[in-house]
């Protein structure tokens, strides 16, 4: 499945338990949650 809606595709992507790109600053207070966490390795997109 892809979600490209930003925001709404982080929200479903936490509920569905998946995994994604997204904007560090968009993603930043799941990060510190805990929620999600930051891949070693995985391509980085500019």
């Amino acid at each position: 499945m892809l979600v490209g809606l930003g925001p709404l595709g982080l929200s479903y992507i936490l509920r569905a338990e998946g995994m994604g790109y997204f904007r560090r600053g968009a993603a930043a207070p799941q990060i510190e949650a805990g929620q999600l966490e930051i891949v070693e390795g995985a391509p980085k997109f500019t």
